[in-house]
């Protein structure tokens, strides 16, 4: 071998044994010098081919993926005081992600035809508020299982409680469109009436949903009096649609199925409220 790669180099035998490690050096040093050099000449040209080639064995997602959250890092567990407030920086973003979810929702009850982008967008959203609760929760229960201050583990146990609310509205928020989306695809159509009261009832549920997301934002825990009788509120309201459309199929204008899907939305609706409202009750210190 060491005669093969010293002739590769040009190099001759020496007798030499002091003279001959340098040159052995030298030979070994050209030698996988030209190799590399060739496969540089042969592969460059193929280069633009092989990116095609990755492009597509493995394309390119349609949707933005989020696998680790923004601003949690677990080296800074050991910092508690630092990292509760790393994770309550990603329950507002979970709570700002509800608001596009209620507004994306709002463009699908007004258009008749559906819209695979817009309807794409509230999914994959839902998926991502998943993933967000999940791993807020791993790094809580991290946090939370060192030596921790009574103040940090007592916003943990706020925090804990506030993302796994805010995945259940996203849940809901998705089962509205299904229930929107099985009404287009049957050909039903709700009566003039009753889509104004599903309207009327989407806009308070986002502004009583708003109200609880600002109060989050700036931490006020001051809010949980009038978030109670706004929901009341809401809660009469969607009694009050009830009964309204259970009159109305008793008089023969609602269908069987449509009256299924309208109750289902007024649940799902509340639901929704429900959620919120815990959030406001978390936030403020109770249950």
């Amino acid at each position: 071998y060491i005669h093969v790669v010293k002739a590769a180099a040009g190099l001759h035998a020496s007798p030499d044994p002091a003279v001959e490690g340098p040159e052995m050096m030298r030979a070994i040093a050209l030698a996988h010098t030209g190799f590399n050099v060739v496969n540089v000449m042969i592969f460059l040209p193929l280069i633009s081919i092989l990116a095609k080639f990755l492009y597509w064995l493995v394309p390119e997602k349609t949707h933005k993926e989020i696998p680790h959250l923004q601003y949690l890092d677990v080296r800074i567990i050991s910092t508690p005081a630092i990292g509760i407030q790393q994770s309550m920086r990603e329950i507002i973003n979970m709570a700002k992600g509800t608001e596009k979810m209620m507004g994306w929702l709002k463009e699908s009850l007004l258009e008749d035809k559906s819209s695979e982008e817009r309807e794409g967008k509230i999914f994959h959203r839902e998926e991502v508020l998943d993933i967000m609760q999940k791993e807020i929760m791993q790094f809580l229960s991290k946090l939370l299982s060192g030596n921790v201050s009574h103040e940090v583990m007592d916003n943990g146990r706020k925090q804990l409680r506030m993302a796994d609310e805010y995945e259940s509205i996203s849940d809901y928020i998705v089962t509205i469109l299904k229930l929107n989306l099985k009404m287009k695809k049957t050909g039903l159509t709700m009566s003039s009436t009753a889509e104004g009261e599903i309207l009327n009832l989407h806009e308070h549920v986002t502004n009583y949903l708003r109200f609880v997301n600002q109060a989050v934002s700036e931490e006020n825990i001051s809010i949980l009096s009038k978030a109670h009788s706004q929901g009341d509120a809401i809660t009469y309201m969607i009694k009050e649609y009830r009964s309204r459309h259970l009159a109305r199929v008793e008089s023969g204008e609602a269908t069987p199925l449509k009256s299924l899907i309208y109750t289902d939305m007024l649940g799902a609706y509340r639901r929704v409220k429900d959620h919120a409202l815990n959030i406001a009750e978390a936030l403020s210190g109770e249950k």
